[in-house]
């Protein structure tokens, strides 16, 4: 990854393990993939600091054979991923890895959240 043509990021590992053994880095094989830019204004219903939202972010997703896609989204101010899956039934999680190498000198800022959900239980 680079911020004004210098790279602050070395390869880095994004996983997700499946309950049935599958995972995304297993047999990765690239199918697919897609690019694309939005430029939108969210109104918000309920403002808050500001009723108009800037919406601006390119993204990349990859599709591969095994039935995941990983999206990427690079806004002004900050990076983020999803990892999505293509199966016909639901799934279980046991493991998701996101280990990022940054380079030497370079830093980044990341807010910790404790608590996600999933199936609509608060886990």
């Amino acid at each position: 990854m680079f911020v004004d043509e210098k790279n602050i990021l070395d390869e880095s590992v994004i996983d997700m393990n499946l309950s049935n053994g599958q995972s995304l880095t297993i047999d990765k094989k690239f199918l697919n993939k897609k690019e694309r830019s939005i430029r939108k204004i969210i109104i918000a219903q309920i403002p808050v600091s500001r009723k108009y939202i800037p919406d601006e972010f390119n993204e990349l997703s990859i599709q591969f054979t095994n039935h995941f896609t990983i999206i990427f989204r690079d806004y002004n101010d900050g990076i983020a991923y999803r990892i999505q899956t293509l199966f016909s039934d639901s799934v279980t999680v046991l493991k998701e890895t996101a280990s990022f190498k940054f380079m030497k000198d370079a830093y980044a800022y990341a807010p910790v959240i404790g608590f996600f959900f999933s199936s609509g239980r608060h886990i």
